[in-house]
């Protein structure tokens, strides 16, 4: 009779982690697809901007005439403007290192009096 209650109960457990296993298992799936994705589409991303840098950097391009007159300023002002901000968006990440002298967490306050004794721990 015992028998029959632990292969009731060893069921129940099956089934449950099944039941997770069945949400968890694509969640963490479509998780991993989309990080790697998104890390080949960084530099497709950059790529495209750099080479959307020439339809922007003449004064008879239609979207410079655009801008200029919405603007009220002349056109090698908007090419400037454009062609800096798509260089500003093309460049590599730059990480910089901390120097290897600082801490990474400041000291811990003394929490012992100035002049209380100090007492070795046998």
């Amino acid at each position: 009779m015992g028998d029959i209650q632990i292969w009731g109960f060893s069921i129940d457990v099956v089934s449950i982690v099944a039941s997770l296993a069945v949400l968890i298992i694509p969640a963490l799936f479509g998780l991993v697809v989309t990080a790697l994705l998104g890390a080949q589409m960084v530099p497709a991303a950059r790529k495209l901007v750099l080479s959307a840098r020439k339809f922007v950097d003449q004064p008879t391009d239609s979207a410079v005439k655009f801008l200029a007159d919405q603007l009220g300023v002349t056109e090698d002002q908007v090419i400037a403007a454009l062609t800096k901000v798509i260089d500003e968006m093309g460049k590599e990440p730059v990480i910089v290192p901390a120097p290897a002298n600082t801490p990474l967490l400041p000291p811990a306050p003394e929490t012992r009096a100035p002049d209380a004794p100090v007492e070795a721990v046998p």
